[in-house]
Parts: structure tokens; sequence; C-alpha cells
């Protein structure tokens, strides 16, 4: 099955997914309003043509990137990659009146194309059967563990991933505090504990953590409970552990 697939938003996040799909035979099409693509692709061009549109930009622009697609000529499954908050999916689904997808990424920028072609997981939100089992069958030839999830679930497990990783770093911040204070190698505990299994996948870094994803995500995280009124302390602790570095 070789498929059509469209690109918006050619970042790290768009740039590693375009090249796993290419890698596997798919004919790409990509548009990044800030880049000028070889081909020329426009962003029409990718909402008339694409079988799959995959939206790779920056979550404060989704909304809008969902609102430029002609809709009434847009054949193609719209899969948001982005990082939204929780109902964000089934909200813009209401919205614009047609179905899609939440297919979270779990890439580091320093290792971003070859963790988009071999992902340590691969989650799929959504409702509607014939989508979720297109991109089962997109994603079959990576041969990796793939969940299958509502939007609103897929959404969450993004979020819950970062703050998890936040919490790991920050939490091994202040172990090495200890280990500094009675003279114990906090680099030789760390890499022995990161050992367990229960660590394997996300060792303890330490130091401040920092990049794109995890404080915009930790801060998103900690604004869309505060809206919702749901009381997060370890959340925030987490930041302010981070910010006192």
């Amino acid at each position: 099955m070789v498929l059509r697939i469209g690109i918006i938003g050619m970042g790290v996040v768009g740039k590693a997914t375009a090249y796993a799909f290419s890698e596997y035979g798919h004919q790409i099409l990509s548009y990044d309003k800030n880049i000028q693509t070889i081909d020329g692709t426009s962003f029409a061009d990718i909402s008339r043509l694409s079988d799959i549109i995959f939206i790779c930009t920056p979550e404060d622009v989704v909304h809008e990137v969902v609102s430029k697609l002609d809709h009434d000529n847009c054949r193609g499954v719209i899969v948001i990659r982005s990082t939204v908050v929780p109902g964000t999916t089934l909200t813009l689904e209401k919205q614009f009146g047609r179905m899609l997808v939440h297919n979270p990424e779990f890439l580091r920028e320093k290792f971003a194309f070859k963790e988009a072609l071999e992902p340590a997981i691969i989650v799929i939100g959504s409702l509607w059967p014939d989508y979720m089992k297109l991109l089962n069958q997109l994603y079959a030839p990576f041969a990796r563990p793939m969940f299958n999830m509502s939007s609103t679930e897929s959404e969450i497990l993004k979020f819950w991933w970062n703050a998890r990783l936040a919490c790991n770093i920050s939490f091994a911040n202040d172990m090495k505090k200890i280990c500094d204070s009675v003279g114990a190698n906090v680099h030789m505990i760390n890499n022995i504990v990161s050992q367990f299994s229960l660590y394997k996948w996300h060792p303890y870094f330490v130091g401040r953590f920092d990049g794109k994803c995890l404080p915009k995500d930790l801060e998103h995280l900690i604004g869309f409970a505060e809206a919702n009124k749901i009381d997060v302390p370890m959340l925030k602790a987490i930041l302010e552990v981070n910010q006192g570095l």
C-alpha cells in the first residue's frame, strides 16, 4: 500500500515523519509556511491531493491549520502529530464536522530521524474504526508496539510521557544534592539504577531539563489542570525544582 502523505510543518517532527514514511516507499508532499519546499508543494496541494495529512506544527497553530484546509475537497485523513491538550481533537471534530486522528510522536531532537523510523511505541488515537484501520496498516511495516485508543487518551498519554521524563530528571537532581553532600558518585549510582528494567527506556539524567518539549509541555499540562481546577502539586514542584537550578 503506497500512499500520498502530506506533511504540514517541516520542523524536527515534520522532517523526521516525512523521512520515516519515505523510507517505506510512500510519496511525500510537504509544506511549511516558513520554508520554500523543493517541489513547490502548496498548502492547497496538501489539502487536495493527500491520502493522509499529518499536522506537525506547533500546537498553538493546529486550529488555524485545520481551519484552512479545504474541507469540501480534502479527501485525506487528518492526523494531528502535535502535542495538544486533552480534548483538542474532539473539539476540532465538532467544530469542523469531520473525523480526525491524534498520533503523537515520541522523538528526541538529536535522534529524531532514527526514532521516527524505529519508534519505541506507536500510539493511534481515534474513535473511528476505518481511520484506525488505515493508520494501523500504514504503521504495520514498522513492526513496533502499537496501541489504539481514543484521541483524548492519546493526548493524555503524550503529556504523561513527557511529564514523567521531566519528573525523572528533577528527581535525579534532588538525589544529586544528597550524593554531593556525602561524597557519593551520582553518575555511577544513576547508571546502575538505570539498568533496572523499570527505568531502562528512560534513565534518570542529571541536569536541567530544557529543549523544545519538556518545559513547554509541562507548563501546558499545568495550565490545563489549573484551567480545569485540578490540583497538581507534584507537577508544579517538578517545574519549580527545574527553574531553581
